[in-house]
């Protein structure tokens, strides 16, 4: 009687061990899946930054272009 009792509890034991075992995994899982989203949000802001960076550079040109051109006919 003790053995059969004793082969449950170990089973038992077994399956809670497996049990927790699979649910740490879902739960690094997840936190994997949330660090790689956040790193591709801080991509994206940072390609986002890049582009108005890139498009205040080109704004400031054309000014200091038109700014040239009108001062040229001035003179």
């Amino acid at each position: 009687m003790k053995n059969r009792d004793q082969e449950g509890q170990e089973e038992g034991e077994q399956e809670k061990a497996i049990f927790r075992t699979t649910k740490e995994e879902e739960e690094e899982e997840e936190e994997e899946e949330e660090e790689e989203e956040d790193e591709d949000e801080e991509e994206e802001e940072e390609e986002e930054e890049e582009e108005e960076e890139e498009e205040e550079e080109e704004e400031e040109e054309e000014e200091e272009e038109e700014i040239v051109i009108v001062w040229c006919s001035l003179v």
